[in-house]
């Protein structure tokens, strides 16, 4: 029967036309991923990300960006547990696989015993009778609703349709979830890493100066898009336009 399935999905989509799909649904989540690492840097700071950079080698740019830091921000938080947990790190495996044969073990037993134990005992006289009343209850209940075939094959098209519509459903919520858990860390990267340079006021960034209301205010430069650019200062994220940006003072090496 197995067989069979495994005939039928490959009449369906040979196995040649598989790697193609993965390798496009896999291109597509590494995308996605520097898209969403890129909308929660700049959402930190409440800038609009339609002003910025979007095409695909930026995405691209993002989504490396995205994956170095969540394996860095993951290394960073096992640390502690590798170097204080090395011992328990190696043997939990091993203590796992102990205790799951163990629980098989005594499944194994529990199945063989209380077969042989209920075979040996028998079921007192004020439920067994009661039961014979329930079962002929059942059997006429069951009569009633189905009286003939026509009628089953009514529930059966309704069955079928309700396992259907359910199965579709578990499909759509194990998708949902698979992506909120393979997203989420991005997020929270993006998030992190903005937080971290709001923290350090981007001193590491060049130094724009603008004339306001007469003065000669300092900012940090974030990132500049193709007609606007984001500074930072006093603690907060402002967006020019491009035009305003006349000099760009570097920070020393």
């Amino acid at each position: 029967m197995r067989q069979k399935r495994m005939k039928g999905w490959a009449s369906v989509m040979p196995a040649s036309a598989m790697w193609p799909i993965a390798a496009a649904f896999l291109a597509g989540v590494f995308f996605l991923t520097g898209r969403i690492y890129r909308i929660s840097y700049l959402r930190h700071f409440h800038l609009e990300p339609s002003l910025f950079p979007d095409d695909l080698s930026a995405r691209a740019v993002y989504a490396v960006a995205g994956w170095a830091n969540v394996y860095g921000f993951f290394t960073e938080a096992t640390s502690g547990y590798w170097s204080g947990h090395m011992v328990l790190s190696i043997l939990g495996p091993t203590l796992a696989l102990l205790a799951f044969a163990f629980i098989l073990a005594v499944w194994r037993t529990l199945v063989r015993f209380v077969p042989l134990y209920a075979s040996r005992m028998s079921s007192p006289l004020w439920l067994s009778r009661p039961a014979r009343g329930v079962g002929r209850w059942l059997l006429s209940m069951l009569r009633w609703l189905f009286p003939n075939e026509a009628a089953w094959h009514s529930v059966e098209i309704a069955r079928r349709f309700i396992v259907g519509a359910l199965g579709t459903y578990l499909v759509i919520l194990a998708l949902g979830l698979l992506l909120v858990l393979s997203l989420r860390p991005f997020q929270l990267a993006g998030e992190r890493v903005a937080a971290r340079s709001a923290s350090s006021m981007f001193v590491d960034s060049a130094v724009v100066r603008l004339w306001e209301g007469g003065k000669e205010r300092s900012y940090r430069l974030m990132e500049c898009g193709p007609t606007y650019c984001a500074l930072f200062g006093d603690g907060h994220a402002v967006v020019v336009p491009m035009s305003e940006v006349k000099r760009l003072d570097g920070p020393a090496p």
